[in-house]
């Protein structure tokens, strides 16, 4: 009985890590995405998603993920709930 129980948490375990984790391919590269991609994101309408777009252009490519804060509209709580999904890629090849 106990070996069972054993095996059984030891399961949800891995089951719980397993979708926890998230692949590189599933986030968001806030330095190259579009509209409708950052639209995707949590608190992100359209309208903040073309502020993000036109701080990009002014300011160039993000170099880190925190700097999305200073995008008008986007504050604290937005970041907080986007900041496993986005990226900044390798702005290095991107430039």
């Amino acid at each position: 009985m106990c070996k069972k129980l054993l095996i059984i948490l030891s399961l949800i375990w891995v089951g719980f890590f397993c979708c926890q984790i998230v692949n590189a391919e599933d986030l968001i590269n806030i330095n190259t995405a579009t509209i409708k991609e950052l639209d995707s994101l949590y608190g992100i309408g359209q309208s903040k998603a073309q502020n993000i777009i036109d701080y990009r252009k002014e300011n160039g490519f993000f170099n880190s993920i925190d700097q999305i804060k200073n995008v008008l509209g986007i504050g604290d709580v937005i970041f907080e709930k986007n900041k496993d999904k986005i990226t900044i890629g390798n702005v290095n090849d991107e430039q």
